[in-house]
């Protein structure tokens, strides 16, 4: 199916309201270059899936609430970092485990994108 944006595949109420299984690649607008890979709801993304990030060449796997990180996942950062565990609104938020590309690693609370709380 070919939208505005760019073409997906998978599972749609109408055409321009994707519910289930599905996949998008955005060619056009603010999220050019962004592709998706898993759950839809009424034409957001939500529940389980991968996002991968073009210009940030990132890649997040794991679940979505309305379009944004929400619970469990994992998010893989360009230069090698990677940050595994909750997510709360798009934000790191509660337990998780941060690991810079060098091997350092920080286990403990996030709070708004930040370490903070207990951890080492």
């Amino acid at each position: 199916l070919q939208t505005d944006l760019g073409p997906y595949s998978g599972s749609y109420i109408q055409p321009d309201v994707f519910h289930g299984k599905g996949s998008m690649t955005w060619m056009r607008g603010k999220f050019a270059g962004d592709g998706y890979d898993g759950e839809w709801d009424q034409d957001a993304i939500n529940g389980k899936g991968t996002y991968r990030y073009g210009a940030a060449q990132a890649v997040y796997t794991g679940e979505f609430k309305d379009g944004k990180r929400h619970g469990k996942g994992r998010y893989e950062y360009k230069a090698g970092d990677l940050y595994a565990g909750a997510y709360v609104h798009g934000e790191m938020q509660g337990k998780g485990a941060y690991t810079w590309a060098d091997g350092s690693r920080y286990t403990g609370e996030f709070l708004s994108d930040q370490r903070g709380g207990r951890g080492k």
